[in-house]
């Protein structure tokens, strides 16, 4: 019989796993702790992922709307940490539904509003 999760709650020290390329990092909501390695880890593992922090060239408008939208949103998440959850995670929610318009995540309303936005339908 395998031994029972930790608590969330409890403070006792678990070791990450580890393994081939795993490394484990652990977090604190409660106390921040270890928030600024995860945010730096994050960010090298983005630099690495585009060309060493080279900027790409954005050539559609729609496009850079959604970069836009979501960094606006990153903004808010990251200069005040200490707003109410629901605020922080529609946050979240903007910039995941910003980045899913970049790669296909676009549902069919999205699809019609942009048509009928941009072309006039006559009757």
């Amino acid at each position: 019989m395998e031994e029972p999760l930790p608590s969330p709650f409890e403070t006792a020290a678990v070791q990450p796993p580890q393994g081939k390329g795993m490394e484990g990092l652990w977090l604190s909501a409660a106390t921040g702790e270890n928030l600024d390695q995860l945010i730096s880890r994050l960010g090298a593992f983005a630099k690495t992922a585009t060309l060493n922090g080279e900027a790409g060239l954005i050539t559609r408008e729609r496009h850079r709307q959604a970069f836009r939208t979501a960094a606006a949103a990153l903004e808010r998440i990251l200069t005040d940490f200490n707003r109410p959850i629901e605020f922080l995670a529609e946050d979240l929610r903007l910039v995941t539904r910003a980045l899913e318009s970049l790669v296909g995540g676009v549902d069919v309303e999205d699809v019609l509003g942009e048509i009928f936005s941009r072309f006039c339908v006559g009757k």
